[in-house]
């Protein structure tokens, strides 16, 4: 089951959602969580015993 979506099917330009909301300190939050979640990915992929 593939659950990514190509955007070409639900937009002409490739944009999806509208950034005006967005600012720098709700990036700066969305870089962290997102660092944070892949911090947590690669000590899990080193953690990880070999099968």
């Amino acid at each position: 089951m593939n659950l990514a979506h190509d955007s070409d099917e639900f937009t002409d330009n490739g944009v999806v959602g509208d950034p005006s909301a967005g600012d720098a300190e709700r990036g700066e939050e969305l870089l962290d969580l997102a660092s944070d979640a892949l911090a947590e990915l690669a000590a899990a992929v080193v953690e990880r015993e070999s099968v």
